[in-house]
C-alpha cells in the first residue's frame, strides 16, 4: 500500500547532487507547503536535493473520521499514542521505498546520503522510519516540534547501522498542541538509550517553525554532509 500521494514534489540540488532531504510535513497538511523551507535551507546546502512527499488521504479519530493527509492516524492531542496507529508501518515502508527510487538518480560515483526531517507528525515518522525501520545508514534525522512514536518496543528495534546518526530535536516552549514536555522526555528517553541527539528550545516558540530554528538545522546538517553555502 503506498501512503504517498502521486504528485511528488521536489527541489534540485544547486551543485553536485550529494545528498537527498525528505521533509514530511504535519496532520492535515500537503509537501508543496514545504517548498519555501526546502528553498531556504538549499542555499546552506548547495549539494542537496529537496523531496516533499504528500501523504495520502486517511479517516483521523481526531477529526471525527473525516479522511485528511496524514502519515497514520491520532486519536487525541491529549496524549502521546504509546500502541501502533493505523498506517505508520505501511507510511514508513512508502518512505523507504521512496529512498531506494531517489537512490537511483545519484551519479554512479556518489555515495548517497539521505536525510529524513519532519515537522509534528512528519517529525514522528522521520525518526520512526530512519531510527526503527531503515536498513540503510541514514546521515541525520532532524525533527521539529515532533515526539516519540509508539514508545513500545523501542530499545529492541533501533536499527543497529543508524544507532551513531545524529538526531536533532528542535520544540517551542510554549507549544499547545505537541507538548514541550513531549518533547523533553522523548529526548531524554534516546539520550538513555545511547542515540545522538541534540534538543534545540527555542523562547516563545509554539507550534510553528521559524527562521531561526532553520538556521540552525541548516548549519547543524551542512557539518554533517560537509557541504559549504553557494
Amino acid at each position: 500500500m503506498n501512503r504517498i500521494t502521486r504528485k511528488l514534489l521536489s527541489l534540485p540540488a544547486l551543485k553536485a547532487h550529494k545528498s537527498t532531504i525528505f521533509l514530511l510535513h504535519g496532520l492535515g497538511d500537503i509537501g508543496r507547503s514545504y517548498f519555501p523551507i526546502a528553498e531556504y535551507l538549499r542555499n546552506k546546502l548547495p549539494n542537496s536535493k529537496f523531496v516533499m512527499p504528500t501523504a495520502g488521504k486517511i479517516p483521523v479519530t481526531l477529526n471525527m473520521g473525516i479522511p485528511m493527509n496524514a502519515w497514520y492516524d491520532i486519536e487525541t492531542l491529549k496524549s502521546r499514542d504509546t500502541k501502533e496507529p493505523k498506517y505508520l508501518e505501511s507510511s514508513a515502508k512508502s518512505l523507504i521505498r521512496l529512498m531506494e527510487s531517489e537512490s537511483k538518480l545519484f551519479e554512479k560515483d556518489v555515495d548517497p546520503q539521505f536525510v529524513f526531517a519532519g515537522f509534528s507528525q512528519g517529525a514522528a515518522l522521520s525518526f520512526f522510519t530512519a531510527m526503527r525501520r531503515c536498513e540503510r545508514k541514514i546521515a541525520a534525522v532532524a525533527m521539529l516540534s515532533g515526539y516519540l512514536i509508539k514508545q513500545q518496543g523501542i530499545e529492541k528495534d533501533l536499527c543497529g547501522i543508524n544507532k551513531e546518526t545524529p538526531v536533532l530535536m528542535c520544540h517551542g516552549d510554549s507549544d499547545p498542541v505537541v507538548l514541550t514536555e513531549w518533547g523533553k522526555s522523548s529526548y531524554e528517553k534516546l539520550k538513555k538509550l545511547g542515540v545522538n541527539v541534540k534538543f534545540n528550545l527555542y523562547n516563545g516558540l509554539q507550534h510553528s517553525i521559524i527562521l531561526k530554528e532553520l538556521d540552525d538545522l541548516g548549519s547543524w546538517l551542512a557539518q554533517i554532509l560537509n557541504q559549504k553555502k553557494k
